[in-house]
């Protein structure tokens, strides 16, 4: 998100809480922190969170993430890992070679800036194709 982007989020904030007032240590935080955060998805939680909450939103309110997606995901991508591993092997690598860090560091990742991805990917495991039938009986 840029700067525009945040100073917009802010004023739609503040239209709504009027009691809170947009300065320059605001923006920066928010712009620090929303920087890798998609402007749409932060809109989308802003706009739930006036409908709900008659406080003032925090980053955490507006940066949430669900839960149940990202619990799938990471099973998901557990599950992509071990089979990366399996065809590693059978092709004759060594099982000491293969790059666990790697792999772990996108498990890891935070997947909030591609929320589009995790609708695929829970649709794909529904649908039967790349389920992690291991991960999730």
């Amino acid at each position: 998100m840029n700067t525009s982007e945040v100073k917009e989020l802010l004023r739609l904030a503040c239209a709504n809480y009027t009691t809170w007032e947009l300065n320059a240590d605001l923006i920066n935080l928010w712009e620090t922190e929303l920087a890798d955060y998609p402007y749409e998805l932060a809109v989308k939680h802003l706009r739930e969170h006036m409908h709900s909450n008659r406080f003032p939103p925090t980053l955490a309110d507006i940066m949430r993430v669900d839960l149940q997606k990202e619990r799938l995901f990471t099973l998901w991508l557990k599950a992509k890992r071990d089979d990366a591993f399996d065809e590693f092997v059978r092709n004759g690598g060594d099982p000491d070679a293969f790059d666990h860090a790697s792999w772990d560091k996108i498990v890891q990742s935070k997947t909030y800036n591609a929320p589009d991805l995790y609708e695929n990917i829970i649709r794909n495991m529904f649908s039967g194709f790349g389920r992690p039938k291991k991960y999730l009986e």
